[in-house]
């Protein structure tokens, strides 16, 4: 089965371990395929910086427009040193999917994102970028400063 990335999916994240079964939404089968991602970072409820990456990290349901994910995976993105200057914010978002199959041949060779040529972004149906939980580790500042804060309750 090939999938159709034109398709808004709804995001359910998942843990990762082993594979995910059937489908939590209606128990079809799940397939695992590349697709390419748009991930924004944020600092509060402010959007810092967007990344755009491919992942062969989704599980795409055969039955229904489910789109299984796991965060963590998704974060290892920001382990690795970023050429230039990239704002990582304190949490992270997965928009939606980015439908490659969607860029017309003319403009194939233009810089997604540009004037003429925008980013064919598949937003998915129940994610706000605002209140999507971070799964990264928390860094040892954040740890003892979320303790301080839990002793004060």
């Amino acid at each position: 089965m090939s999938v159709d990335f034109s398709i808004p999916r709804e995001y359910i994240p998942w843990d990762g371990k082993g594979a995910p079964g059937p489908c939590p939404r209606c128990g079809g089968t799940l397939q695992q395929e590349n697709a390419t991602y748009m991930v924004l970072t944020r600092r509060g409820n402010k959007i810092m910086d967007s990344f755009i990456t491919n992942s062969r990290e989704g599980w795409f349901c055969t039955q229904c427009p489910a789109l299984l994910i796991n965060p963590q995976s998704v974060a290892g993105i920001f382990s690795h040193p970023l050429p230039g200057k990239w704002d990582l914010g304190e949490a992270f978002a997965i928009e939606g999917i980015v439908n490659l199959n969607a860029i017309p041949k003319n403009k194939q060779h233009l810089p997604l994102g540009a004037a003429n040529n925008p980013i064919p972004l598949v937003l998915f149906t129940n994610v706000s970028t605002a209140a999507a939980p971070d799964p990264r580790p928390a860094s040892p500042t954040q740890r003892s400063r979320a303790k301080r804060r839990k002793g004060k309750r």
